[in-house]
């Protein structure tokens, strides 16, 4: 069999290849997934670019990019077209992910009279509520635009898997989940009043152990993101595959990020959300509500010093980090 040549190989867990092997056995596949699970497949068994190509009737060059996709952002995330960030959204994602938090609690226990949610409700709580606490693209939010939101994420619910679902009982022991997060963080100067400029934590929380592994910078790019993720790859174990569940922003597939994963194949899959659902979104506006009750009394003489400060916040969450535990529920139950 032609073997390959100074590519890496590419390791698949035996559910990744059980994965594969369904889509190209499917008896009505999508064509673009069809070809690249047999690309991936073949390459997994150490045939050659150039052989992949020929048996398959394509170019080497579409074999390549394929797999070293999947070296860089993992085999499953390979068979779809890396995201791109589009048109930036009127309400942001954190907003987004505060609006759909608010689902999961009774309105009782917010002042209310009504035991239940109505859009309106909703949006009348929004609107009195979001700038207070730092999601001001939602301050005037209307009852079709929470219908909007909500009918996304139910239909999320419905067709997206846990993550944890699509894993064999041996994931937990080869693989680590982290969800990254970003936050800008505003603080102030003890001896000024000028402006200053805001501070960028780029944060991951271990959704098995939930540690937070962070960094605060000036600015979230490519460069930015290249540093958080090698502050992965020297902390966790070397025999670990690490699972980043990210969204769709520019830097995480930046060509600096690209560059950064060619050094590293194997070592990352990127999981690109929302395809994960309102899980996540629990678990992201516990770690922002806390980041910003920090926040509100951020003062520090120097940029340096704040970001000391930030950075010392991140160490003594791990001094008693809470493991997160989701139990599936119906979308009804969820939403109403």
């Amino acid at each position: 069999m032609p073997m390959r040549g100074a590519q890496p190989p590419l390791r698949l867990s035996e559910a990744d290849r059980h994965y594969l092997e369904q889509i190209v056995e499917s008896p009505q596949p999508d064509n673009r997934h069809f070809e690249r699970a047999r690309i991936l497949l073949g390459y997994a068994q150490g045939q050659s670019l150039e052989h992949i190509a020929q048996q398959h009737d394509l170019t080497t060059s579409k074999v390549r990019r394929c797999v070293e996709k999947a070296l860089s952002f993992g085999p499953r995330s390979a068979l779809d077209d890396v995201p791109r960030p589009g048109r930036p959204l009127r309400i942001t994602a954190e907003a987004r992910s505060w609006i759909v938090s608010l689902i999961f609690q009774n309105p009782q226990n917010l002042g209310y009279s009504e035991a239940k949610w109505t859009e309106r409700l909703l949006a009348h709580h929004i609107r009195n509520n979001a700038a207070s606490l730092g999601h001001s693209s939602a301050s005037n939010i209307s009852p079709g635009t929470v219908s909007k939101i909500l009918s996304a994420e139910s239909a999320q619910s419905l067709h997206s898997p846990y993550y944890g679902d699509r894993h064999a009982p041996s994931f937990h022991h080869t693989r680590v989940p982290v969800l990254h997060i970003y936050q800008s963080i505003e603080w102030r100067h003890t001896d000024s009043e000028e402006d200053t400029d805001p501070l960028t934590l780029l944060a991951g929380i271990d959704l098995q152990t939930a540690e937070v592994r962070g960094i605060v910078r000036s600015q979230h790019g490519g460069e930015e993101f290249v540093q958080w993720l090698e502050l992965l790859h020297t902390q966790y174990p070397k025999e670990l595959q690490i699972d980043v569940v990210v969204d769709h922003h520019a830097s995480h597939t930046s060509h600096e990020t690209r560059a950064y994963l060619a050094t590293v194949p194997n070592r990352f899959e990127f999981v690109f959300s929302p395809t994960q659902g309102n899980w996540l979104n629990l678990i992201e506006c516990f770690f922002v509500k806390l980041l910003h009750q920090f926040a509100e009394t951020l003062q520090a003489s120097s940029q340096g010093v704040a970001q000391n400060q930030l950075e010392q916040f991140l160490s003594d969450i791990n001094t008693d980090a809470v493991r997160f535990r989701w139990h599936k529920l119906t979308v009804a139950e969820t939403i109403w």
